[in-house]
């Protein structure tokens, strides 16, 4: 089973959330960052959140279109889009491809491998505060 772990600055969580919205089923994924449990060696702040690939699941990189479920527009969808303009998607199975490091900027996308393992590479650990 392929996972997709999804590495978002705390700064940038909000926003993070209505992208989940974006693509997910319903008003759950606004819940998607919670805590920013994870920290880089600078002390930037994270949250990560790691899943099973769904293969039926759209394109975090096509255009962003507002989900039909969403008759009330509870997603902000400047900030979706916003959160998909800065995700950097790389594929953690590639034994040709380097693994990027971290930005306080930028949601990273990483999908295969294994999520600690994975965090440990790029230089994450646990938040003091969340141990």
């Amino acid at each position: 089973m392929t996972m997709l772990t999804m590495i978002v600055p705390a700064t940038m969580m909000t926003a993070a959330n209505h992208f989940a919205m974006a693509l997910g089923r319903g008003t759950a994924d606004r819940d998607t960052f919670l805590a920013p449990n994870w920290q880089d060696a600078s002390g930037e702040l994270y949250a990560v959140a790691s899943q099973p690939v769904n293969p039926l699941a759209p394109d975090p990189k096509a255009p962003l279109l507002r989900p039909e479920w969403d008759t009330t527009e509870i997603i902000d969808m400047e900030a979706a889009r916003a959160s998909q303009e800065a995700l950097a998607l790389h594929d953690a199975d590639d034994p040709a491809s380097v693994l990027p490091q971290v930005r306080p900027d930028a949601l990273l996308g990483l999908q295969g491998g294994d999520p600690m393992t994975l965090m440990a590479s790029i230089g994450l650990k646990r938040a003091p505060q969340s141990l």
